[in-house]
């Protein structure tokens, strides 16, 4: 995964997700589609498992524009029916006004047989405000997935009750350090 995940505050949460998301890794294939791709810190090794990697995000995004596509996920997308074998989206689903509308899409642009990865946050502080909208329990997950065609296959916690308490005292630390 990206170095820079593993550098910050955050490094606890971000090696949590980066080894749920490389557990996974093997199950991409074809073309894959980055929805809210932010940095890309992904692209490599998904690349090692896919032919394509293409990243979509919008114009508002506060990580600096690294898209293939730029598009506003609480839309439709700019693609047809049935284009590509897999999408990955990795802590954007909290940052969707319409999440329900990307899951429609996502559901549409996929191939038959084709598979969404997607994490997302449960308890997290409020970040990248104005653009956080929500936290999903698992219920709450599966349901959207439901509605939107999905079969769910899985939902897996990315920590634990210790695991977030330490993690939140970081962050209260920090916030005591910097002032």
């Amino acid at each position: 995964m990206h170095p820079e995940n593993h550098l910050t505050h955050n490094w606890l949460i971000k090696k949590f997700v980066n080894d749920k998301v490389r557990s996974h890794l093997k199950n991409l294939s074809g073309t894959v589609i980055d929805l809210g791709c932010g940095t890309r810190p992904y692209e490599t090794d998904i690349i090692n498992h896919a032919d394509k990697y293409i990243g979509i995000d919008w114009n508002n995004t506060l990580h600096g524009l690294n898209a293939d596509v730029i598009a506003d996920l609480n839309k439709p997308l700019p693609f047809g029916d049935g284009i590509t074998d897999c999408i990955v989206t990795f802590e954007v689903i909290e940052h969707l006004a319409e999440p329900g509308l990307m899951l429609l899409e996502a559901y549409r642009i996929l191939r038959s047989g084709g598979i969404l990865l997607l994490s997302a946050p449960f308890q997290w502080w409020v970040h990248e405000a104005p653009w956080d909208y929500q936290r999903f329990t698992r219920y709450g997950l599966e349901y959207q997935f439901r509605k939107t065609g999905f079969e769910i296959v899985s939902i897996e916690e990315t920590s634990g009750f210790w695991s977030m308490w330490i993690l939140k005292l970081n962050y209260q630390l920090i916030r005591l350090i910097r002032g």
